[in-house]
């Protein structure tokens, strides 16, 4: 919004999607390296709750889907192993992330724009 104002209250829709694109992005970067930091760093038994919690909804959604329980065994014990919050999962999700908030800024762009007139400042046709 600052740039369409920054334009005299005009802004292309293309420009309006890079601008509200890299707003997106840049804001979904700083948050995923918060959240590296945070959960590998920072605070690492709450990565273990987080890791611990998943693996029980996880149980209770295979319980109710029927499998066997050597399954929810052995999903449990390969979720529990894992590190979800590593450098490479977070760029993965990262990535997935930026699909999304294309789509979102492509929204948010489509609604923002306003295209400026092809001939302002030209004389308007007298009503005769």
């Amino acid at each position: 919004l600052q740039q369409k104002k920054n334009q005299g209250g005009y802004l292309e829709y293309n420009e309006a999607l890079k601008v509200t694109f890299l707003i997106l992005v840049i804001g979904s970067l700083l948050q995923t390296l918060f959240m590296f930091v945070l959960l590998n760093y920072v605070d690492v038994p709450f990565r273990e709750a987080l890791n611990q919690e998943a693996a029980e909804m996880t149980e209770k959604m295979m319980r109710k889907f029927g499998a066997m329980e050597s399954q929810i065994e052995e999903a449990k014990d390969k979720m529990m192993s894992q590190n979800n919050y590593s450098f490479g999962k977070q760029s993965i999700s990262f990535a997935f992330g930026c699909i999304f908030w294309f789509l979102m800024a492509l929204i948010i762009s489509a609604i923002i724009k306003k295209k400026k007139p092809e001939f302002e400042g030209f004389p308007t046709q007298s009503q005769e």
